[in-house]
């Protein structure tokens, strides 16, 4: 009986030793699938709503107010040269009979000149302010992107999907108001660099 228990002790004591090489020699596939687990577990997917914030974004609505006082006022200005010039166009006509060919001639080829260079002034100026305007657009949508990025990284999202090409979703996390109040602090209002306008 001494020897049937002395057996079974050393059994109990080796039975580590005996099964440690075993689990070391488990088939790949088994320790691959148990390693990919928690990985799987912890990939993470959020939603955003990129119109609603920038509907809703401080300098994106300051933007948009500044836009359409530039419009107006571009507007405005093109409308009193607009008048300016058929005035001036009307006081030529009415020299045509005072002057002689050739001076009436010269004087709507000046006035032609002078309607050329207000036409592409004002063209010009249109152009650096739609430059400026999509700069200023541009820099909140640099700073919105990185907002984002850094809202996933502290919170452990590895996708992040706009909201309007999202088909089906289910218990997805949705970053929208809080990257908006982000944004909010992080840039409040942008600059426009409207250029100077000409005399």
């Amino acid at each position: 009986m001494r020897p049937a228990r002395l057996s079974l002790a050393a059994a109990a004591v080796l039975l580590p030793l005996a099964v440690a090489p075993a689990i070391a020699q488990q088939p790949p596939a088994a320790a691959e699938s148990d390693a990919e687990a928690p990985a799987a577990e912890a990939f993470r997917v959020a939603i955003i709503d990129i119109p609603a914030i920038l509907r809703q974004a401080s300098a994106a609505q300051a933007l948009q107010r500044r836009m359409q006082l530039e419009q107006d006022r571009y507007q405005n200005r093109a409308d009193e040269l607009q008048r300016q010039l058929q005035e001036e166009e009307a006081a030529i006509e009415q020299q045509r009979n005072a002057l002689s060919s050739e001076a009436f001639t010269q004087k709507r080829r000046e006035f032609q000149d002078r309607v050329n260079r207000t036409t592409a002034d004002f063209r010009q100026r249109r152009r650096l302010i739609d430059q400026a305007f999509n700069e200023a657009s541009a820099e909140i949508n640099r700073t919105l992107l990185a907002v984002i990025e850094e809202l996933a990284v502290e919170q452990g999202i590895s996708l992040v999907v706009r909201r309007e090409a999202v088909l089906y979703q289910s218990d997805v996390f949705d970053l929208t108001e809080e990257a908006g109040r982000a944004l909010n602090e992080r840039l409040p209002e942008v600059a426009v660099a409207i250029p100077p306008e000409t005399p």
